[in-house]
C-alpha cells in the first residue's frame, strides 16, 4: 500500500477575510492571487497501467513551471509548485505520453498511469481517481451472443481465450489504476472472423468502499485504441451512493463507435442495456 499525505485546509484565510470586513477595510488581501502563486507541492507515483509497477526515470512536468524525474520506485516530488488547477504532462521512454488536469494544494498526492507502447491491436480502459474512496472497481460486459461475460475482480477474464478481455489490475488502495484490456481473438470460427465479438462491450465503474461517492472522487476513464488515446471521460456531477454504478458507456470494437451513457444507477448496466443474462 502506498503512503498517503494529509491535506491541510487553510481555514485561517476565511477568518482573516471576515475580520477584514468587520474592521471596515477598503481593500482586503488578494488571497486568490496568492493561492495561484504560493508554495504548494505535488507528489505521487508514476505507474505502469498494465503491471502496476513503478516507472523509473519518468518526467513529471507542471506546464509552465517545473519538472522532476521519478526514482527507481516511480515516486516523485515537486515542491514550490504553483497552487490551483494545473496541467501536468507525464512522459517516459516506451510509454504513451499522458496529460492530466490536477488541482494542486498544500501537499497533493496524485498517481499517474502510463500505458506501454505496444504493437498489438486492441483497446484499453484505464480508470484513475483520487485519495477517496479507497476502492473503485472496473466492470466490463463482453457480448457473447445471447449472454454477456462479466469481467471484474471476481472473474478477471483471459486474453488468450474467451472472452479475449482481461482485468489487468485490481487496485484497492486509492488512485488506481484499474485497467481492462480487450484483444482481437484468435478463433477461426466464421462467426468470429471480424476479430472482435459482434455487439457492444459495456463498461462501468462501481463504488466498492471508501468515504466519498464516485461524483466526488475525481474519477476519470481513458480509452486507448492501440497506442492512441481516443477518449477521456470524467465522472459527471450527480448523486450516487455506496455500491452504485457509474455507467460510462458502450463500445462497438468492430466499428469503433462509442455510445456515451455517463449516468449513475444501483442497477447493473448490462441489465439496463439489453436485459439479458450475464455469464
Amino acid at each position: 500500500m502506498r503512503n498517503r499525505f494529509w491535506r491541510v485546509v487553510p481555514v485561517a484565510i476565511v477568518s482573516i477575510i471576515a475580520l477584514c470586513f468587520m474592521a471596515g477595510c477598503e481593500e482586503c488581501p488578494d488571497f486568490e492571487e496568492e493561492q495561484q502563486t504560493g508554495e504548494c507541492a505535488l507528489t505521487g507515483y508514476v505507474l505502469d497501467a498494465i503491471s502496476g509497477d513503478g516507472v523509473a526515470g519518468a518526467e513529471v512536468y507542471i506546464v509552465g513551471d517545473g519538472s522532476t524525474e521519478t526514482d527507481e520506485s516511480g515516486w516523485f516530488f515537486i515542491g514550490d509548485a504553483p497552487c490551483g488547477d494545473q496541467t501536468v504532462e507525464v512522459t517516459a521512454e516506451d510509454y504513451i505520453d499522458l496529460e492530466a488536469e490536477v488541482s494542486i494544494g498544500d501537499t497533493t498526492e496524485q498517481d499517474f498511469a502510463l500505458v506501454p507502447l505496444s504493437e498489438e491491436e486492441g483497446y484499453r480502459f484505464i480508470l484513475s481517481w483520487g485519495l477517496e474512496p479507497d476502492d473503485l472497481d472496473s466492470h466490463m460486459w463482453v457480448p457473447l451472443g445471447s449472454a454477456y461475460y462479466h469481467i471484474y475482480y471476481v472473474d478477471e477474464g483471459y486474453l488468450d481465450q474467451e472472452p479475449y478481455a482481461q482485468l489487468d489490475i485490481d487496485d484497492t488502495d486509492s488512485y488506481g489504476p484499474e485497467t481492462i484490456t480487450i484483444r482481437k481473438h484468435n478463433d477461426e470460427t466464421p462467426q468470429l472472423s471480424m476479430d472482435y465479438y459482434e455487439g457492444e462491450y459495456i463498461y462501468a465503474v462501481k463504488h466498492y468502499s471508501g468515504l466519498l461517492s464516485i461524483p466526488e472522487s475525481g474519477a476519470v476513464v481513458r480509452i486507448y485504441n492501440g497506442n492512441t488515446l481516443v477518449r477521456t471521460i470524467n465522472a459527471p456531477a450527480g448523486t450516487a451512493y455506496d455500491d452504485w454504478y457509474w455507467y460510462v458507456g458502450r463500445l462497438n470494437c468492430r466499428t469503433g463507435a462509442w455510445t456515451l451513457v455517463n449516468t449513475y444507477s444501483a442497477s447493473s448496466p448490462a441489465a439496463m442495456s439489453v436485459g439479458v443474462d450475464t455469464k
